[in-house]
């Protein structure tokens, strides 16, 4: 199956309750699972929102030294290796 960048799937339930997705007319292969065989729990996904927040924070505290940094006395080699460290991923 090629792969399609930037399509936008849509989602089709039947009065029964039956959902099939689909691109255009194509149908997409899907496999339903019932909740009782979720693996994720409800508290993980809470706690991983809260870590998502205190790491965006922290993100943000860095860059912020960072710059402060730059703006200092350093050789342009140092600014440039401090700048691909702050833009990493």
């Amino acid at each position: 199956m090629a792969e399609r960048v930037g399509f936008e799937p849509t989602v089709h339930e039947t009065e029964d309750g039956e959902v099939s997705i689909r691109n255009g007319h194509i149908e997409l292969p899907a496999t339903p699972f019932p909740k009782e065989q979720a693996r994720v729990s409800q508290g993980a996904i809470v706690g991983n929102k809260l870590v998502a927040g205190a790491l965006a924070e922290i993100k943000r505290k860095q860059e912020a030294q960072a710059n402060k940094r730059l703006s200092g006395r350093m050789t342009l080699r140092d600014k440039e290796i401090l700048r691909r460290q702050v833009s990493s991923p």
